[in-house]
């Protein structure tokens, strides 16, 4: 599995991430911090992108390729269409992974970490952070 830095053109959504209900309902300084703090991992064929049990406060977005859900070694889900989430359980109640998802496929997916979302609040609620 890879990580790659996310570089992108302030104030613009680029595709696929356009297309991506998710990004939806934030604001477009919201969007650019968001990306700013963001990478993307490219995984092959069997790699373990979230290990079952594991401490983790990242959520992914799916953008290509074929995802495989399992608990306890059981396939339980398959996440396969472009915009998906998944992780997100465990970053918002601070629990361990409870299933593993690994690749089927050549796969690409745009990571964010949980705690840096807690971070954006509305400009009125923190305008000193967005002065800065």
């Amino acid at each position: 599995m890879k990580e790659f830095a996310y570089i992108h053109e302030e104030g613009t959504l680029p595709e696929p991430l356009d297309r991506i209900p998710f990004f939806e309902s934030f604001q477009s300084r919201h969007l650019n911090d968001i990306l700013y703090s963001s990478y993307f991992i490219q995984a092959d064929p069997g790699d373990e992108i979230i290990k079952e049990g594991q401490d983790d406060s990242r959520i992914f977005i799916l953008l290509t390729g074929k995802l495989q859900v399992r608990k306890n070694g059981e396939e339980i889900a398959a996440i396969t269409k472009p915009g998906e989430i998944f992780g997100e359980l465990a970053a918002v109640s601070d629990e361990k992974r409870s299933a593993s998802v690994v690749a089927q496929a050549n796969t690409l997916c745009l990571v964010i970490d949980q705690e840096f979302l807690k971070e954006i609040k509305p400009e009125e609620d923190n305008a000193s952070y967005y002065a800065a």
